[in-house]
């Protein structure tokens, strides 16, 4: 067979590449392109004829892009987790040092312990006391003592629902009456005896500034003043803190309350910033229980509250662990 040759004046179409031996002449070149017409033709009258009989339909876009979401591969939403902030980070650290028994990293977030150490200096104070320091000491004397009015020392829990430590926490008032350490108290969060407990951040948002005096006739200060929510989980049911059943919030102390495990609780912390300028050593802290001045006025003054979250209880139950519960 003799090469194929291609003849510079051929009408083939543009950009065409055919594959196919023989000669390319005039009367092939017209022969080609007759049968490729007659072929479009054919594929045109086919799509009409579909198009007619109602078997030829085109989805529209919105129902392709729809299959498309639904062919791609499912992706589970998992909720963000809430963003740092130096007061998130502070309201975690004092909930943290409290739940180990930390007295000097607690002794340096609480806001009472810095205002007793300020509040008497006769100068500003640009560091905080040695470890060593009593100070640290006599603050977590005062969160013990408040502690303690929520914990029963004996060994079977209330109703007799199963046996304690030698101890029980017991919330016996409402859960909003409390401040917000008695969620993440040592005796809840020490490991052993109990499995501990888990702070996790849920938000914080900015809240009217906070003002109070630095001593009896001073001006008038303020400090920028924000809510942090922290998630408290405890990781045993016997060791968990008791409360009544939260129908019965409404209820008069002289009735027979259902004792329940606490489980998860969310608490609301309020936490002061900016306080550096005022001759605090630490620059942020957090409110927890009432401080008040020399002359017993509250300090400071805020128009929130730390806490107990209304309605973010959850308590444990027999099926979690049905050896214990």
């Amino acid at each position: 067979m003799s090469p194929t040759t291609l003849d510079p004046t051929s009408r083939s179409l543009p950009g065409a590449v055919l594959a196919l031996g023989g000669s390319f002449g005039p009367s092939s070149d017209r022969a080609r392109v007759r049968l490729m017409r007659v072929s479009a033709l054919r594929i045109i009258l086919t799509a009409l004829v579909l198009l007619v009989l109602d078997l030829w339909c085109v989805p529209p876009f919105g129902q392709v892009a729809g299959m498309a979401h639904a062919a791609a591969p499912s992706q589970k939403h998992t909720p963000a987790a809430a963003k740092t902030s130096p007061v998130i980070a502070a309201a975690q650290q004092y909930a943290e040092a409290i739940a180990s028994g930390d007295r000097v990293a607690f002794g340096r977030l609480d806001f009472g312990c810095q205002f007793a150490l300020v509040s008497t200096a006769p100068a500003p104070r640009k560091a905080f006391p040695p470890e060593s320091d009593p100070i640290y000491g006599q603050c977590w004397t005062l969160l013990v003592q408040a502690h303690d009015t929520a914990v029963e020392q004996r060994d079977e829990g209330v109703n007799a629902i199963w046996p304690g430590n030698g101890f029980l926490v017991i919330y016996k008032n409402g859960l909003t009456s409390y401040p917000p350490s008695f969620y993440v108290m040592d005796r809840l969060g020490l490991s052993p005896p109990g499995a501990g407990l888990r702070v996790e951040p849920v938000d914080g948002v900015p809240i009217a500034a906070a003002s109070f005096r630095m001593r009896p006739g001073a001006p008038l200060v303020s400090v920028p003043a924000a809510v942090v929510r922290l998630r408290i989980t405890y990781k045993d049911s016997i060791t968990s803190p008791v409360t009544h059943a939260p129908e019965e919030d409404n209820l008069t102390a002289k009735v027979n309350h259902t004792a329940l495990a606490l489980r998860a609780v969310t608490v609301k912390w309020v936490v002061l910033s900016g306080l550096r300028r005022l001759g605090f050593p630490g620059d942020a802290a957090v409110l927890n229980l009432p401080v008040a001045g020399r002359d017993g006025d509250p300090v400071p003054f805020v128009k929130e509250t730390g806490g107990y979250v209304p309605g973010s209880g959850e308590w444990w139950k027999p099926t979690d662990a049905p050896e214990v519960l």
